[in-house]
């Protein structure tokens, strides 16, 4: 994505997620969510209905793979985290409600319920 056309088309860009492995296998298809809060920043999305990981997975890599849509072109792929719930927990906080993954200049934070 050009970035002197992100800041002349800002308000064309529409934006979605995919929660996939780190092979690129699709877990949760975002493709049909489009965040139609396409001029703010930061982006922000609330997945209904939620998406569940086995507390079996906890210590798999998943990843957050952002897209921004175009039709007819090939939507353009704007970044990629990757997390893995382990990571996250601590002896004094077990099971954070929220975290932070960064990649690059790419920051995600995610709000979670342990079950």
């Amino acid at each position: 994505m050009d970035l002197e056309q992100v800041g002349t088309h800002l308000v064309d860009l529409i934006f979605y997620f995919n929660i996939e492995t780190t092979s690129g296998v699709i877990l949760l298809n975002g493709s049909s969510s489009y965040n139609t809060d396409n001029a703010t920043f930061p982006q922000s999305w609330n997945i209904n209905p939620t998406y569940n990981i086995s507390s079996t997975n906890f210590g798999t890599t998943y990843r957050i793979h952002i897209y921004e849509h175009d039709s007819p072109d090939p939507d353009d792929n704007v970044a990629t985290v990757n997390f893995t719930l382990n990571n996250y927990t601590t002896v004094s906080n077990h099971y954070p409600t929220q975290f932070t993954v960064t990649s690059g200049s790419t920051q995600v934070k995610l709000t979670v319920q342990w079950q």
